[in-house]
């Protein structure tokens, strides 16, 4: 019955979180955090129920160095999670190698655009600006530790000073709330459930809400939806790289859904918000959520005197 205990209270965790997230989602108080959450939930709870059965068959047996069949499950989701993290670094290196071998330095009026906006984002530093030589519009945010931002001659060509302002300020807004960052750990969290299919709609699903979310935090600073919802509409036909460490201005699939919100923004004036809320929000929930699962799932059932 203990056993049977874990499982439903693990089942019943997830579906309430789903179940919460999806309701913020019709209310639009669904961000990247609440996304997130899913992925964390996801690939926590089922883990901890694991380790609890396991801990609970070794009781049971007497033998401390069993293997137990929970615990080559948890071996199993270990090695999908470091397999997906060694393709996503992977991928990183072959993107960003590619990029600085076509790519060359941003005209002066694209860095001055950028030396004035890098102070309402409080980066501590101002990030690389690169031009490559492509007629598609691309525009993107490649790495990590030390993201730099690629800019496509055929996307400065049809672009306004102001337009070109708002992608700029939007590619910002992706390095202050450490957007790359929070793709590599929703990547290996998703890696760990990769066998069931939720998992990788919730990472889609949580890639989409980071560009909805650059998008109001680069009007908040410029002060411009409709001028950034036009220069989205000017390159819709660009390139789009498919890749969740990679955070790419023209995804085909959002076009419509980021000039919408973007209008909607327009008519409900944007306030500034603060850069850096994002990343402290996920560490938070990193750091809390594990033991906060950890108690519900060992110590409800024994508090609810499940045998």
């Amino acid at each position: 019955m203990g056993r049977f205990a874990v499982v439903l209270l693990a089942l019943v965790l997830y579906a309430f979180t789903v179940g919460a997230v999806k309701w913020m989602a019709r209310s639009r108080v669904a961000n990247t955090a609440s996304r997130y959450i899913v992925l964390l939930v996801g690939a926590l709870v089922p883990a901890l129920a694991l380790l609890h059965l396991h801990t609970d068959m070794i009781l049971d047996s007497g033998h401390s160095d069993m293997l137990c069949w929970p615990l080559w499950i948890l071996m199993a989701m270990g090695l999908l999670s470091i397999g997906c993290i060694a393709g996503f670094v992977y991928r990183q290196q072959i993107i960003a190698r590619s990029l600085a071998r076509w790519s060359e330095n941003a005209p002066e009026s694209s860095e001055y655009a950028l030396i004035r906006l890098v102070p309402h984002f409080r980066l501590a530093k101002i990030p690389e600006l690169k031009l490559v030589t492509a007629e598609a519009p691309m525009a993107l945010t490649v790495g990590i530790l030390q993201p730099r931002i690629y800019l496509s001659t055929g996307l400065v060509s049809r672009l306004g000073k102001d337009e070109l302002e708002g992608v700029l300020a939007h590619e910002l807004a992706h390095i202050a709330r450490a957007d790359n960052l929070i793709a590599f750990i929703s990547t290996a969290l998703t890696g760990a459930i990769a066998i069931l299919p939720f998992s990788w709609r919730s990472l889609r699903l949580l890639l989409a809400e980071r560009e909805l979310a650059a998008d109001a935090l680069a009007v908040a600073v410029t002060g411009k939806p409709i001028t950034l919802a036009r220069a989205l509409l000017k390159v819709a036909d660009g390139t789009s790289i498919d890749e969740p460490g990679v955070a790419c201005l023209l995804d085909p699939a959002l076009v419509e859904q980021r000039v919408q919100h973007l209008i909607a923004l327009h008519h409900c004036a944007p306030t500034s918000k603060s850069p850096g809320l994002e990343p402290k929000r996920i560490a938070a929930l990193t750091l809390l959520l594990p033991p906060a699962l950890a108690w519900l799932l060992f110590a409800v059932p024994h508090l609810l005197q499940f045998p």
